[in-house]
């Protein structure tokens, strides 16, 4: 059986609008909660468009398991993925 301890989010946003919507803070939301009761963290939440990425950390949206991984973290996957354009963190 497999199983994981942690998980970080991403999704692009084909508009090129780095700015999470309610759809997307609402989702986060209901992740941390399901990700709270299997107990699985919820690291970092990133929003990727062809220009950047953002993550929820800088755009005031707190959660207790965003404290597990630090802020340089967070921006060294949103810059891997987007110089690689690889959405998968495995290869």
């Amino acid at each position: 059986m497999m199983s994981a301890s942690a998980v970080i989010i991403s999704h692009n946003h084909l508009s090129g609008n780095l700015k999470p919507n309610q759809a997307d803070l609402q989702f986060t939301k209901k992740m941390i909660q399901e990700g709270e009761r299997l107990d699985i963290a919820v690291l970092a939440r990133l929003f990727l468009t062809s220009e950047g990425y953002t993550h929820l950390q800088t755009r005031g949206f707190s959660s207790p398991s965003f404290q597990l991984l630090s802020p340089m973290c967070v921006m060294r996957i949103g810059d891997h993925l987007g110089q690689t354009g690889n959405y998968d963190l495995t290869k």
